[in-house]
């Protein structure tokens, strides 16, 4: 293929233009490099951020996923992407190519016996210790404990109908392969990620608004300066008036993390106390007796990306990657041999099937066996 053509195919490709027949044409191409080091042009910019940047959309062209908005970058930078997928910049290295075309052993036996991705669906706990399955579009109404709870679409929406009665805790509760959102009494609206728990009142009575969280869930806090809003996570205290932010606390990750995406939080714990900025991350080790750690410049989009419907990766480990697809797809994880230090870096939709998110993922070197709901590490 003559440079020039390769550079007008490049083009509709990252324009997201090009038709099933020049894909495959690309994808030919990029396997013709099998045995040959492609360059990178430095008047394209960093190789490593146009890499970041633009990787979406290539993925998006070959393999479906949702696309994100490039055509207002200079056409080098838009070959750029192509010829970084190549290399290996992008999500999917070049190397893939060759195995989603023949298909593999894994692949086909993904497909076979597929998983669906999670859905709306979670368990409410009353104060009396009765429970309510919620699950997909279903809608009721609830009167309890002074509180009008309406079940609809996926959500819960909480309000005070008798402020004089007996306010009762509840409990909203997400499996693995489930997600919920709710809007509390005072209009705070909270996301509640798979595998996680949130515990908060019928009605905000106190001095300050308490509720507490495990697993992970992401706040926008409705503003009252005189009742902060305080979340008990792992031990420590989070302290807000109004503000947008995210709580990650699974027990078997590492780190319990709070990231800040708008306004202002003091994060306390032990003796140990922070106050953080939009796009800081405060963050302690799990079962650790003290410390308290921020990051002054975290990705914020990677932090929250579960709330908007995708996964995003960015030098991130297998092992974690595959914690979070465990959760999500209900899936449990086994490794055939000790995980390697291979990272990785994309963003994939979380409304995929399993097979096609373990495809991704393959197309980067990682190898799959499925057999039922578990998932070996090859």
């Amino acid at each position: 293929m003559e440079e020039k053509e390769f550079t007008l195919l490049a083009e509709r490709i990252a324009d997201g233009t090009a038709t099933d027949e020049e894909i495959a044409l690309y994808k030919q191409y990029c396997a013709s490099f099998a045995q040959k080091e492609p360059q990178w042009n430095t008047e394209w910019g960093d190789k490593e951020a146009t890499g970041k940047e633009l990787r979406t959309r290539i993925v998006s062209v070959l393999f479906g996923t949702p696309k994100s908005i490039l055509r207002r970058f200079h056409p080098l930078i838009r070959v750029a992407a192509s010829v970084a997928l190549i290399i290996g910049v992008g999500f999917v290295a070049w190397k893939g190519f060759k195995r989603l075309e023949t298909g593999t052993q894994v692949a086909q036996t993904a497909v076979v016996k597929d998983i669906p991705p999670g859905t709306d669906q979670a368990v409410l706990t009353l104060a009396d210790g009765a429970t309510i399955v919620l699950e997909g579009s279903e809608s009721r109404l609830i009167h309890k404990d002074g509180a009008a709870i309406r079940q609809q679409k996926g959500q819960l929406q909480y309000t005070v109908e008798d402020a004089s009665a007996p306010v009762g805790n509840n409990k909203l509760t997400t499996s693995r392969g489930g997600q919920y959102m709710l809007t509390l009494p005072d209009g705070t609206r909270v996301w509640l990620n798979a595998a996680s728990s949130f515990t908060y009142p019928t009605r905000f009575s106190d001095k300050e608004r308490r509720v507490e969280i495990e697993g992970q869930a992401y706040f926008e806090v409705a503003e009252n300066p005189d009742q902060p809003f305080v979340v008990k996570v792992k031990g420590a205290f989070i302290k807000v008036l109004g503000t947008h932010f995210d709580i990650m606390a699974y027990p078997e990750e590492k780190e319990i993390q709070t990231t800040l995406v708008s306004g202002s939080i003091r994060v306390a714990r032990g003796t140990a106390e922070k106050i953080i900025a939009p796009g800081e991350q405060a963050f302690w080790a799990d079962g650790a007796a003290d410390g308290l750690s921020v990051r002054r410049a975290v990705d914020i989009q990677q932090a929250i990306a579960w709330k908007t419907g995708f996964f995003e990766f960015d030098n991130t480990d297998l092992p974690t990657i595959m914690r979070q697809i465990g959760r999500w797809y209900d899936v449990d994880i086994r490794y055939k041999n000790a995980p390697d230090d291979k990272t990785f870096g994309g963003r994939i939709n979380r409304n995929l099937p399993l097979s096609q998110v373990l495809q991704l993922l393959e197309a980067n070197g990682a190898r799959f066996r499925v057999e039922d709901k578990e998932i070996t590490v090859l």
